[in-house]
């Protein structure tokens, strides 16, 4: 049985910020790795406007939440637990209560960024949803760093991965 992904809606929970052409992109390795395998629609995926000046981030990071909430909040959220305990690029001790934001990536995960993205230098800031908002899902989803990297190296996909959770 496979899983239906024609009406799901895919809200990207952290981005690069600033990022110029060509540059690494979390929506693009989301991409690569689940998008592009199953049949959602592109309009269905949504993410953080990059075009935002950083003087207008505030308003941008306010809109994404309303773009969310206009679809009815979220429903699951996917990720993974970073290298340095973070969780979307909220460090540990982010408050609870945190809003989507621009944040600084500290050096462990800029570390893994690297690695990951196969960079010579990881990008210093990122916008991410907030551990409030990642709380206000419905439900949610973590694995651990090991773990995730196990799971993309295995012959299994993240669709087979996800096709197991939805229908065990």
């Amino acid at each position: 049985k496979k899983v239906d992904f024609a009406d799901v809606v895919v809200f990207n929970l952290f981005e690069f910020y600033p990022t110029e052409a060509g540059a690494p992109s979390t929506l693009d390795r989301l991409n690569n790795l689940l998008l592009s395998k199953v049949n959602i629609k592109p309009e269905n995926v949504h993410s953080f406007n990059q075009e935002v000046e950083k003087a207008d981030l505030y308003e941008g990071c306010r809109a994404y939440e309303a773009e969310i909430d206009a679809c009815g909040g979220l429903d699951l959220v996917l990720c993974e637990i970073g290298a340095a305990g973070n969780l979307a690029f909220n460090a540990p001790g982010s408050q609870f209560s945190s809003a989507c934001r621009m944040t600084l990536i500290d050096s462990v995960t800029r570390r893994s960024v690297s690695s990951a993205y196969d960079l010579d230098v990881a990008p210093a800031t990122a916008i991410t949803l907030g551990i409030g908002n990642i709380l206000a899902a419905k439900n949610s989803l973590s694995c651990s760093p090991r773990l995730c990297t196990s799971l993309r190296q295995s012959s299994r996909n993240v669709v087979d991965i996800l096709e197991s959770v939805v229908y065990s």
